[in-house]
């Protein structure tokens, strides 16, 4: 609520207001029939206050007058009323908008190592309906409990006032309603913490589903997927039902006692009244306290409920925002980047646990191409997450042109080095957008020309509209390799000095992907590139070829060298000449 503090106090004012006008218009109309109707002197205290400023000894008049008080304390109410919604309301969409850029900002901002334990589709829950939960609490629900306080205060005192005996009949419920809405606040929070985690993992469910249509259209798996949904479903399902049952208790509950309240005040206040100890004006104004009191404190059973919601929903929130973001090292180094690393004794572990990289010792000159080979898990990705400073070295040392990666400004290191993933991802932009991500305000030769290094460029305007063509969401308008060759555009125009290949050539054929590497030197000597692939047509032509055999380099040279002595690199190099033949 930092800056919004001030806003927030004025929507309370408002409300307090509100609350006070309230209770005096059940004082004018006891005044009315006790004092103008029925000819009773006026009761001490604010009635004898209320009747010393407007009353003129005609009843006709002061009628008139009184009934003027009610219609003008009514519009008052109004105003006050509208002034509390619109400023909480204001106020409360302000703190939403802060949560939604915070949380965005934090998820720009975390390592890709605790991305990677996040569910896209319990993220996204947490990014709109936690905080909507947040949002319409503190809009209503929030202010709603200092009304119940606040309305509850001045209404006891209004009626200790009047009469003490009928206040304990009128109030004797409310400590009753107070303490089983506590209960219900501990006992509900619980369900819908479940019920809000199950619809995250719903969502996410979902998400993965959308996401990965082509697989289940692949296997025709779409009666499993929707069994599996039902499970899901039923499980969340159920957990509502819980919830909703819990509620329905609440409101029976509280709805007897207050009932109960209200049938005590007409009992014994009509028996007071009879007796002549509280007159008919009092009785109806207990009623009307009553009625006053007993729907707060009611509501508060929902205030907690909704403040269970939130408690919730905010910790969700929390969990976001308290996720450490990746230490950018601002204050870093910023060398003059041309293309030379220099790996000395690297090693590197997740969490302490088994290394798997050991000893990894190799150096690349400027405008050199290396490729590096070896089994899945053998540590190709990541020595390649290394060099992009996605993860910390252990051991050993990485220099870039002579600096320390671990001294260079992350942001300075990676405007310098592109890298074309294996896992294509592409925007559900259109064509240009998405080749243009590296590099805005790219001229459009400079686009066609990225394109054309890619091999995509007579695939693009073959499409109706051209570069302006939508992608589906993740590229799914496209091929396979129509998709890698557009990743790659969108790569090759940032004019990176350092360009690694991480196993994203798999998906063109041999063909294509010789015009890539081609197109690649022939567009500058200084391009230093690192290809990481298992094909021996991608790797090949490298002017060094590093293999790696769990986590070590366990070859090293030239595709001429290796391939004249036995080991991995050769019998990988015959199975796939052999496959080439058949």
């Amino acid at each position: 609520m930092k800056g919004k503090r001030l806003l927030y106090a004025a929507s309370i004012a408002s409300m307090a207001l509100n609350v006070f006008i309230l209770t005096l218009v059940p004082i004018l109309t006891s005044l009315t029939i006790d004092t103008l109707v029925g000819g009773r002197p006026p009761a001490s205290g604010i009635p004898a206050f209320i009747y010393g400023l407007v009353g003129g000894g005609d009843a006709h008049r002061d009628i008139w007058v009184i009934g003027f008080l009610i219609v003008a304390m009514n519009a008052a109410n109004a105003a006050f009323l509208f002034f509390k919604g619109r400023l909480s309301s204001q106020c409360a969409e302000m703190m939403s908008r802060d949560f939604r850029r915070r949380m965005y900002g934090n998820l720009q901002r975390i390592t890709l190592a605790e991305h990677a334990k996040l569910k896209t589709g319990d993220v996204v829950q947490r990014c709109t309906s936690d905080i909507d939960t947040t949002r319409a609490f503190l809009a209503s629900q929030l202010i709603e409990s200092v009304r119940c306080v606040y309305t509850i205060a001045i209404v006891v005192t209004m009626m200790l006032l009047v009469d003490v005996r009928m206040t304990f009949v009128g109030a004797a419920t409310v400590p009753f309603i107070f303490l089983f809405s506590f209960f219900f606040f501990g006992k509900v929070r619980k369900v819908f913490k479940e019920v809000d985690e199950a619809e995250g993992g719903l969502s996410a469910m979902i998400q993965e589903n959308v996401t990965g249509v082509r697989v289940v259209r692949a296997f025709s798996r779409q009666k499993g997927e929707v069994e599996r949904f039902e499970r899901e479903h039923g499980v969340y399902s159920a957990l509502v039902m819980r919830q909703m049952r819990l509620v329905a208790w609440f409101w029976s509950v509280t709805d007897f006692a207050s009932l109960n309240q209200i049938a005590a005040v007409v009992v014994v206040g009509s028996y007071l009244a009879v007796s002549g100890d509280i007159t008919l004006g009092q009785l109806l104004l207990f009623n009307s306290y009553v009625w006053m009191i007993l729907w707060p404190t009611r509501q508060l059973g929902r205030t907690l409920t909704d403040m269970g919601k939130t408690s919730v929903a905010m910790g969700r929130i929390q969990e976001i925002l308290d996720i450490p973001e990746e230490d950018m090292r601002p204050g870093g180094k910023r060398p003059a980047i041309t293309g030379a690393i220099s790996l000395t004794g690297v090693s590197f572990d997740y969490d302490g646990e088994a290394e798997l990289l050991r000893d990894i010792t190799f150096e690349v000159g400027k405008g050199e191409t290396v490729a590096i080979m070896g089994h899945t898990g053998s540590g190709k990705s990541t020595l390649v997450g290394l060099l992009m400073a996605f993860n910390e070295y252990g051991g050993g040392s990485i220099k870039i042109d002579g600096c320390e990666l671990r001294e260079m400004d992350k942001a300075w290191l990676r405007r310098h080095v592109g890298m074309v993933s294996q896992e294509t991802f592409l925007y559900s932009r259109t064509i240009r957008d998405n080749i243009t991500y590296a590099r805005e305000g790219a001229t459009d030769g400079e686009v066609y020309a990225a394109s054309s290094i890619a091999s995509v460029h007579e695939d693009i305007v073959g499409f109706e509209k051209g570069y302006e063509t939508l992608v589906g969401e993740r590229g799914v308008t496209l091929s396979g390799g129509q998709k890698q060759r557009v990743s790659i555009s969108r790569t090759v125009i940032g004019e990176y000095p350092i360009l690694i290949f991480d196993d994203s050539l798999s998906a063109l054929d041999a063909e294509t992907d010789a015009e890539i590497r081609r197109e690649l030197r022939a567009r500058s000597d200084d391009l230093t590139t690192l290809i990481i692939s298992h094909r021996i047509n991608s790797v090949s032509q490298a002017s060094r070829i590093i293999v790696l055999e769990g986590g070590r380099i366990a070859q090293m040279g030239t595709h001429e060298e290796l391939a004249a002595v036995d080991g991995i690199y050769r019998r990988a190099w015959e199975m796939q000449e052999g496959d080439a033949e058949d």
